[in-house]
């Protein structure tokens, strides 16, 4: 039994110069907590970097057919500026913005789905 692994995958299409920054953010934030940190000065333990509690929403009401995943590290993002084949950009005051961004985000769980640590539950429908 190995951790289990899953991945989200997001396209951005920003339309304006807010848009833009918040895609930015969220790129930037995703890219901040996958990091580890050092334990101190010396540069030579790490802490482990920040963990994600995923849940699925519907409305306002956290989503019972959707499968629940345990407490997960982000383990690998990748951005891709090109996900159309060819690169393109805003001009005007959004000079330079690709126009087109899609990201995946890659998670592994902390701890082993066994029958005890399951985060199942039954559905009743």
């Amino acid at each position: 039994v190995d951790f289990r692994t899953f991945s989200f995958d997001y396209q951005f299409a920003p339309k304006t110069k807010e848009e833009a920054k918040t895609v930015l953010e969220i790129i930037r934030m995703f890219r901040h907590h996958m990091l580890p940190e050092f334990a101190d000065k010396s540069s030579f333990l790490y802490i482990y970097p920040s963990e994600f509690d995923i849940k699925y929403y519907k409305g306002d009401k956290e989503n019972q057919f959707i499968e629940k995943q345990m407490t997960a590290v982000l383990t690998n993002m990748t951005v891709n500026y090109t996900p159309n084949g060819q690169f393109n950009t805003f001009g005007g005051e959004m000079d330079g913005m690709p126009s087109h961004i899609n990201i995946t985000l890659s998670f592994k769980e902390l701890g082993l789905l066994s029958k005890e640590t399951s985060p199942f539950t039954s559905v009743g429908l």
